[in-house]
């Protein structure tokens, strides 16, 4: 078992893809430049919306100029077969589509290690990244963009992410996860200019009826005046965010929105587990 297992999907054949990475976005830097989405196991070898997952790469390969015809059962065996390669308790996959100079098919595993229950209930800090970094297809989850945003996350190593910010000065997003904010009682989140983000739809889902939702984003000057904020993402779920720079959001503390937002997430995540299944020897 290394520190990442890797296989080709070769029409009806998986094959062992050696690497010296030792997380997937090392391994991503030696891939050729592609698409890619990347998810969590669950105890079970169970996965939260696969589906999502595949439209997100034929959608983003399509943003590319790349039409792109998925075999999702086959996909579905791949990923199943490569977490048993990998033998992890918990894994973060990450499904890659090379667009060039062909189309090629990568499944990787690592291990999955989850933030202790003390981060969420503490909270956590968010840097500013500068605003030259963008990606160059907002709505495009490409592999071009994983060395920009690892590379502005260690300008910020006391941060746990960096969040993007547009010419106007708009939150648009982390740098792998989505933004949200309370102002004025109101739950705010960027929709354009950013990834959308398969955690994030789940977590706009539970929130309807809990509190008003506007789809656009706050400004870095609005920031002072937020009563809460978080991030999510596929490895960090709802995560509370209790400072952005050298400002506190609220109190300083998670607040009650959030974190009835992440038990509505937790409650949403058990009845919408499913198996990987399509599991075939290969």
């Amino acid at each position: 078992m290394g520190a990442v297992e890797c296989f080709e999907l070769s029409g009806n054949e998986l094959v062992p893809r050696p690497t010296v990475a030792t997380t997937l976005n090392d391994l991503s830097l030696e891939l050729p430049d592609g698409v890619y989405t990347s998810l969590r196991t669950y105890p079970g070898a169970r996965v939260l919306h696969l589906d999502a997952h595949f439209d997100r790469l034929v959608a983003s390969a399509l943003l590319e100029g790349v039409p792109l015809s998925l075999d999702t059962g086959a996909l579905r065996g791949a990923i199943a077969a490569t977490l048993a390669s990998a033998g992890f308790p918990l894994a973060r996959m990450r499904v890659t589509v090379c667009l060039s100079p062909k189309i090629r098919i990568y499944v990787a595993a690592e291990q999955l290690h989850e933030l202790p229950e003390e981060v969420y209930r503490s909270g956590v800090s968010c840097g500013i990244a500068d605003r030259s970094l963008k990606r160059a297809l907002p709505r495009s989850k490409s592999t071009r963009f994983i060395g920009p945003g690892a590379g502005a996350r260690r300008t910020a190593p006391a941060a746990n992410e960096v969040l993007l910010v547009s010419e106007k000065g708009e939150i648009l997003e982390g740098s792998s996860s989505n933004f949200f904010s309370v102002l004025d009682g109101v739950l705010r989140t960027a929709e354009d200019g950013v990834l959308a983000g398969t955690t994030r739809a789940t977590v706009l889902d539970v929130a309807d009826g809990l509190l008003p939702i506007e789809r656009r984003p706050v400004l870095v000057e609005d920031v002072a005046r937020l009563q809460e904020a978080f991030v999510t993402s596929v490895g960090r779920a709802v995560l509370p965010v209790i400072a952005i720079g050298e400002r506190s959001i609220g109190d300083g503390v998670p607040g009650p929105f959030t974190k009835e937002l992440r038990l509505r997430f937790n409650r949403a995540l058990e009845a919408d587990l499913e198996p990987i299944v399509g599991s075939r020897a290969w």
